[in-house]
């Protein structure tokens, strides 16, 4: 597929999902279609985060930041508009970079942040934070400042040399692989999570301001 260039804005790089469903999340595979089948526990502690290695809004120059969104959902559906959640912006970032990155996560610049953003009924944080998404053998770790740490594994295969992925199902990213998470908490805004032994998926990402879903990462 051949996608037309971006008008403002672009992001390129890593992709990391926890949530507290069993493996696999039903939210995302299932026989009906994305988020038409409740959470495994009727309810979702979700942690994404992103690492930007590539990526600008105009002129300004966006990459090696890193971002987390984490949510709570009540359910019973995902697709519902009642996610609480909080944004923590790389404490790395210009005030020049925050303030991009901050149009572009609130939906007013378009792309995939738009749909993302309109789930939300409360934002308990939206504010910079020490973030950092390592990418690892077979898996990637997560940590914002000492209020979470989300590690996770990809889950064994039936040939050693190669990764379980799910693909054209997920709307953040497009290959996802299926992994397991390792120790995983999140402790802010009144919610405490704990995904330990959950499901978790990660990724290579590519949003555009033009796009309202992820792109291919051949582009």
């Amino acid at each position: 597929m051949k996608y037309q260039a971006e008008k403002v804005w672009r992001l390129e790089g890593d992709f990391l999902e926890s949530c507290n469903c069993n493996v696999t999340c039903p939210c995302a595979v299932n026989s009906t279609g994305n988020n038409t089948i409740p959470a495994t526990e009727g309810h979702c502690d979700l942690i994404l985060a992103f690492h930007i290695e590539k990526g600008h809004f105009e002129e300004i120059d966006l990459s090696d930041l890193t971002f987390s969104i984490v949510s709570y959902s009540a359910g019973p559906l995902m697709s519902v508009p009642n996610w609480s959640m909080g944004y923590y912006i790389d404490d790395r970032a210009t005030d020049e970079q925050y303030a991009a990155l901050e149009k572009i996560l609130k939906g007013e610049a378009g792309g995939c942040p738009v749909g993302l953003y309109a789930y939300h009924e409360r934002i308990t944080a939206f504010r910079r934070a020490k973030v950092s998404l390592v990418r690892l053998d077979r898996g990637m770790r997560l940590t914002i400042d000492d209020i979470c740490e989300a590690n996770v594994k990809a889950i064994p295969g039936l040939y050693e040399d190669e990764v379980v992925k799910i693909s054209n199902i997920h709307p953040l990213a497009v290959d996802v692989v299926q992994a397991v998470n390792g120790i995983t908490t999140y402790t802010d805004g009144g919610f405490n999570f704990n995904n330990t032994g959950r499901t978790a998926f990660y990724a290579r990402f590519i949003w555009q301001d033009n796009y309202s879903t992820c792109l291919k990462s051949e582009i």
